[in-house]
């Protein structure tokens, strides 16, 4: 289908395709398993030090009740910080120290919100906010363990509690299935999605014109999160 909104590819996808299904052998080579079977942490407590993981998917969040500014609820905003920041970067600092390089992934699970004008968003302050510092954050773990690969992928839109908390309508949307953003995760742990480390991605968008822009993908700010127009130049 015509994509909806602004993207870098022409083709659109609201459900899983044949290029990123898990049946194939490519996106299933990264290994997906501990060494001593299923690992237990807690945050802020010790990760059991002969486990050792491979693809970390970050999927927790917390929306905030869509609100102006002046009129949020300062503990209610926050939470949104707490959850999407603070819970992220919890998680990575707990779990870094056993990732089996170099074949672990991480992949935060964000939301194509974070590169809409704010006119657009009413009342998403908190829930987009954080989620951008989400990204930010994830690609600062990207610069900083090159041994690991790090990206950002926005899942869509699914009807969950979360979805219809914001008051959004699905009628009014152009609805995904849930298996597009499952099946989208499973290629993005693979070798073949390495060409986006450190990039924000739509699972809408086909992966194979995706590859065909691999290269002018890796050098540049293209799919980054920054201000519009940087590095900038002399007029």
């Amino acid at each position: 289908m015509e994509p909806p909104y602004p993207s870098p590819t022409s083709k659109w996808h609201n459900d899983t395709y044949a290029s990123i299904s898990p049946s194939r052998p490519e996106p299933s080579s990264r290994r997906s398993r501990t060494d001593q079977g299923p690992c237990s942490f807690k945050i802020g407590g010790l990760f059991n030090p002969r486990s050792t993981w491979d693809v970390l998917i970050l999927n927790a969040a917390f929306l905030s009740s869509p609100a102006p500014v002046a009129e949020a609820s300062v503990e209610d905003w926050w939470q949104g910080f707490e959850t999407n920041v603070k819970g992220a970067m919890t998680t990575i600092k707990a779990l870094l120290p056993a990732a089996r390089v170099p074949d672990a992934a991480i992949l935060g699970v964000s939301t194509g919100l974070v590169g809409m004008p704010p006119q657009m968003l009413p009342g998403m302050s908190a829930y987009v906010g954080s989620k951008f510092a989400q990204v930010k954050l994830l690609e600062f773990v990207a610069a900083e363990n090159p041994g690991i690969y790090v990206a950002s992928v926005h899942p869509g839109v699914v009807e969950t509690a979360m979805f219809r908390k914001s008051g959004y309508q699905a009628d009014a949307c152009p609805m995904d299935t849930v298996q597009l953003p499952a099946h989208f995760l499973v290629w993005m742990a693979s070798h073949e999605a390495k060409f986006l480390r450190g990039r924000t991605v739509w699972s809408n968008w086909d992966v194979e014109e995706l590859k065909g822009r691999a290269q002018e993908i890796r050098k540049g700010p293209l799919m980054t999160a920054g201000i519009y127009g940087w590095p900038y130049t002399p007029a």
